[in-house]
């Protein structure tokens, strides 16, 4: 009997010692509420670091400390309580999971202003408390990588912009991938470049027309691409390229130029030539595009052709006679020269060939 007794006593005990430190951790949690109520953040806290030594499995306890040292924009603090919370208890997931996003909207949009500034430096303070906040947002990645590439941390934006895109797989995250070309570009990364513009043009090319990016910005891509090839030596590819940009804008004469350089040294004449000549169709007064012209009509000897290019620019009144000051090109000249003499316009050819003497005279020079 006297043992059972003992056993009963110590159960009584344990049970009386587990409703007293129950009761011990509550008085923690309502004293700090108490104190949030009157707006002391500091002594609420103080009373729950004391109180997660004393019941350091309360999950509730953690939750409200993680509150409170959100108030105090602790955010290292507050990340550690809430996940202490969230490994004791699920119960408190969801009200973590909004002070975390109002605590990371708040953070962030006092990035904003800096950022607009153009105050990169203060700016990238505030992103990167965001990120430690709500870790790997999309946007607090972006705003990371951009604030880095202002300040030339390569490195870092790079790495940003990256996490940006593997948090976000399945959205095109098209001016992200802009920003990196942009970069690579920069930093003559042309292997790279030609990958990035090739991804960005076919995940372009898989939105809605609505969504899809504006010509200006698929031109430019394309541009950078086919100056990757071209400066790589790739001549096909680039001229590949060029026809693309060219389809998408008709009307710039440098994509029919950069196109005519690649044929003229494949000397592919023919194509060379008229590649010039849709430049001067567009900008009649682009004079290096005329001399290039009638190079590449040399060749072939189209002296028709080379006249009737070389005619405007070095007779703008239109009679050839001689002219004071003529313009100093001597190639241009002795192209047009040559070309009457083979059409057999000696009168012409004779013109020319004074003009030529006259800027070739010492006091020319």
């Amino acid at each position: 009997m006297p043992r059972v007794l003992s056993r009963s006593i110590a159960v009584f005990m344990i049970m009386l010692f587990g409703a007293w430190f129950i009761g011990c951790q509550s008085s923690y949690v309502r004293s700090a509420k108490i104190y949030m109520q009157q707006d002391d953040p500091e002594n609420a806290k103080e009373v729950l670091i004391e109180g997660s030594m004393a019941a350091p499995n309360d999950a509730e306890l953690f939750y409200i400390l993680g509150k409170v040292h959100a108030q105090l924009e602790e955010w290292k603090e507050m990340n550690e309580a809430f996940s202490r919370a969230d490994e004791l208890s699920d119960q408190f997931d969801q009200d973590i999971d909004v002070t975390r996003k109002e605590s990371w909207r708040q953070v962030f949009n006092r990035g904003v202003k800096p950022f607009n500034d153009e105050n990169f430096g203060k700016a990238l303070e505030y992103f990167n408390t965001a990120n430690s906040i709500l870790e790997n947002d999309p946007e607090t990645l972006k705003r990371i990588a951009l604030c880095n590439l202002q300040l030339e941390n390569d490195e870092e934006a790079e790495k940003y912009f990256k996490m940006a895109l593997a948090t976000d797989p399945d959205k095109p995250n098209l001016t992200t991938r802009i920003n990196l070309l942009n970069m690579y570009n920069a930093q003559k990364r042309l292997d790279e470049v030609v990958k990035l513009a090739d991804e960005i043009l076919e995940l372009n090319s898989n939105q809605p027309e609505a969504s899809q990016l504006e010509s200006r910005y698929i031109v430019d891509i394309i541009t950078k691409k086919a100056i990757a090839f071209q400066v790589e030596g790739k001549k096909e590819e680039a001229i590949k390229a060029w026809d693309d940009a060219i389809a998408k804008n008709p009307e710039n004469p440098d994509f029919f130029y950069n196109k005519a350089l690649l044929l003229h040294t494949m000397e592919k004449w023919d194509e060379a030539s008229d590649a010039y000549l849709k430049v001067l169709e567009i900008t009649p007064d682009d004079n290096e595009a005329r001399l290039n012209a009638a190079k590449a009509l040399f060749t072939p000897l189209k002296w028709d052709k080379i006249i009737e290019v070389l005619e405007p620019w070095l007779f703008p009144a239109g009679d050839v006679k001689s002219i004071e000051n003529p313009e100093p090109n001597i190639e241009a000249w002795n192209l047009l020269r040559v070309a009457y003499e083979n059409k057999g316009s000696k009168q012409k050819a004779d013109i020319v060939t004074q003009i030529i003497l006259g800027l070739n005279a010492p006091e020319s020079n």
